[in-house]
């Protein structure tokens, strides 16, 4: 069982809205074995209501932004709050143990991360800035869905994951450069690949 979080609520969460459809489409977990919580439903009172009616859930994938100590999200008048958080408000670290936290989300890795690793999580996510390009973000989306298809089909560690995931920014990154130009955009996008290699954090 995996619970896949994916507010939608500005132009980024909105390209990672769409990231997190297509792997929702092209996963091979079955349909009842997945759990989307999107729009209003992605709130630290729905994730918290998740995780108790399906206590098999392994794994959360977040799709949407962070900051060092936490997954955030907004509500309906476009306030920001933490739906995971090192302390409350938010799901605490303690509350997902065991499980595994798949953060498509900048910053998280800082303070986050460490503090789930601490409460018994494995965790993949990112120690500074994630870059997306919106020219380039159908390739930036599949380097994000391939890793977590990984971590959902098959027996790997997050070490494996997070070095899964390094290798495909950095290969997306020569793969780009190696190819013909593609607007204004092209170099950043190629640097942006690059750099968000090197900020995977697996732990």
């Amino acid at each position: 069982m995996i619970i896949i979080v994916r507010p939608a609520y500005d132009p980024v969460t909105k390209a990672m809205f769409r990231w997190a459809q297509k792997f929702i489409d092209l996963s091979t977990v079955e349909d009842d074995l997945k759990h989307d919580l999107t729009g209003s439903s992605a709130t630290e009172k729905g994730l918290r209501d998740s995780l108790r009616q399906h206590q098999g859930a392994h794994l959360i994938a977040f799709y949407g932004h962070g900051k060092p100590d936490s997954l955030i999200v907004h509500d309906r008048d476009g306030a920001e709050f933490p739906i995971v958080h090192v302390k409350k408000p938010g799901v605490v670290p303690s509350e997902l143990k065991g499980h595994k936290v798949y953060a498509v989300a900048c910053h998280s890795a800082s303070v986050l991360g460490p503090a789930l690793a601490g409460a018994g999580c494995l965790f993949v996510g990112y120690e500074e800035e994630l870059t997306l390009v919106p020219e380039f973000a159908q390739e930036f989306g599949d380097v994000v869905n391939a890793s977590l298809l990984e971590w959902v089909t098959k027996s790997k560690t997050s070490a494996e994951i997070g070095e899964h995931l390094r290798k495909d920014w950095l290969n997306l990154s020569d793969d780009l450069r190696a190819g013909p130009p593609r607007g204004r955009s092209w170099w950043v996008a190629i640097l942006g690949a690059f750099w968000n290699g090197y900020r995977v954090s697996a732990l």
